[in-house]
């Protein structure tokens, strides 16, 4: 009896892990499934769609812009000769150093001038709060590097992120689904919006609603201040002329910015920083240009279409090209 008792432990043994075994497996398979979905569907997401005509054109780009959501609708690159709109909504100097780093350490395009925001929400904690789509990043940012240098992020954690997009961004897939995900237009990386800020009832409301994501904690991340400093001397080992633009923002949303944030001391700072690193770096300020054309913006902190082609004239102008 005991023989046999030992014997059915030992079975129930195998079983239990035979079944764990075939669980794991059929985990693994689904989420390997979800995965290579994902990634199918993301072929068309802006994010490779900019990348792929970056590539298409890049022997021919010598005019760069980088950064976030403002470059990303407010310059179009049909209007200036050998240009390239690389910014993405989101991006913050993280993600602008890797991805310049890796366009000239690979001799992808030849850049002689790059233009990059320092708008006030350019160094929030809100640019700093995580990395998104780290399966599109995964090839520019050294997560090893970036870890080093900031304590909050996790090497390992990034990495999974990576390797299995869905645990990280799997609300799109229920998007996808619901039929919520739609190509939009992209021309040389820009993406213009036909939207008219000037049709929106309570402007103040929607500039203080806007802020209270924008600017919650503290205006100047420290993260952010590093990785600024490496684009400026990365430009300025480079070769390249930088231009760091103050981009037009609404009039509602300049009011209320600057209730939450000293305008004057916090340029300062940044104009002591490219003093320090690279004082061949010219500013241009647009911030307060278009306060009496509000039918030149999208939204509170966008140009639409037709403020974005006024706008890259007047950039084309001031750059002297």
């Amino acid at each position: 009896k005991a023989v046999i008792s030992l014997f059915s432990i030992l079975t129930m043994k195998k079983i239990f892990w035979l079944k764990s075994i075939i669980f794991i497996l059929i985990c693994i398979i689904i989420l390997v499934s979800l995965n290579s979905f994902y990634l199918k569907r993301m072929q068309n997401s802006l994010y490779v769609r900019s990348e792929k005509q970056f590539f298409e054109n890049s022997q021919d780009i010598k005019i760069l812009v980088m950064g976030d959501s403002h470059p990303f609708h407010a310059i179009n690159p049909q209007l200036i000769p050998d240009s390239f709109n690389y910014a993405f909504s989101g991006e913050n100097y993280v993600q602008s150093y890797y991805k310049l780093k890796y366009i000239l350490e690979n001799n992808l395009a030849n850049i002689e001038i790059l233009l990059l925001p320092i708008d006030l929400h350019s160094f929030s904690d809100y640019r700093a709060q995580g990395f998104h789509n780290n399966w599109y990043w995964n090839k520019y940012i050294d997560y090893w590097e970036l870890a080093r240098i900031d304590d909050d992020t996790n090497f390992l954690s990034e990495k999974i992120k990576a390797w299995s997009p869905v645990i990280n961004n799997g609300g799109e897939l229920v998007d996808y689904f619901k039929g919520g995900i739609k190509e939009s237009e992209l021309i040389m990386g820009w993406k213009p919006d036909d939207s008219d800020f000037n049709k929106k009832d309570n402007k103040s409301k929607a500039a203080k609603i806007r802020l209270q994501n924008q600017m919650s904690q503290s205006a100047q991340e420290p993260l952010l201040i590093e990785y600024f400093k490496m684009v400026l001397q990365l430009a300025k080992e480079n070769n390249i002329r930088l231009y760091l633009i103050k981009y037009p923002i609404a009039k509602e949303y300049y009011s209320e910015a600057t209730k939450l944030i000293d305008k004057n001391v916090f340029y300062e700072h940044i104009e002591d920083m490219i003093q320090e690193v690279n004082s061949e770096a010219e500013i241009l300020d647009y911030q307060t240009a278009y306060f009496e054309k509000p039918f030149l913006f999208a939204n509170v902190d966008h140009l639409n279409r037709s403020g974005a082609e006024d706008f890259t004239l007047k950039i084309k102008d001031d750059i002297k090209i």
